[in-house]
């Protein structure tokens, strides 16, 4: 499990302020991040509720795209099953 899974997790499984905190960290951790450290943490994850927090912290275009791209591949595959 990658750092960015861990942060995604605190802020789906936190509410209010607590939330808000975790989505701060999740935005710490990621301008700390390279843009290819985050990429290849997007192409780990496998829970596909994880990119809602993603795209509620705030993404580059690029990565937005790559995050909608991953989103799309893994809800092909719970269809498919």
């Amino acid at each position: 499990m990658s750092a960015l899974e861990i942060y995604l997790k605190a802020a789906r499984d936190s509410k209010g302020i607590e939330h808000m905190g975790a989505i701060s960290n999740l935005r710490a951790y990621m301008r700390l991040s390279t843009d290819k450290e985050i990429y290849d943490a997007i192409y780990r994850i496998q829970d596909i509720d994880l990119f809602r927090h993603l795209i509620e912290a705030g993404l580059k275009p690029e990565l937005l795209r790559i995050t909608l791209k991953r989103y799309d591949a893994l809800k092909a595959q719970s269809e498919v099953k």
